[in-house]
């Protein structure tokens, strides 16, 4: 489950060692964080225009996030096992 996580009211950035697995030399090595649920969240009691892409969040969750933050404070992410 891939969606739009808000890291500025949603959740909490754990300190955790994450070793990359190696990439071929033509890819950049993806980046992985860990987060923490802070608050629940249900995108679809908001005014979202896509509630879809958004993520539902428990308090207390892990949530994967892929990648750098965009312009907007939201990251690419997953909960409960997700694959690329």
């Amino acid at each position: 489950m891939f969606g739009l996580v808000d890291t500025a009211s949603e959740v909490e950035e754990l300190d955790i060692d994450v070793s990359p697995i190696p990439e071929p030399e033509s890819r950049a090595p993806a980046k992985l964080q860990v987060f923490i649920a802070r608050y629940s969240y249900n995108p679809f009691d908001g005014p979202n225009e896509n509630p879809e892409a958004e993520l539902p969040l428990t308090a207390g969750e892990y949530i994967y996030a892929c990648g750098d933050m965009d312009e907007d404070g939201f990251y690419e992410g997953c909960i409960k096992g997700c694959s690329h």
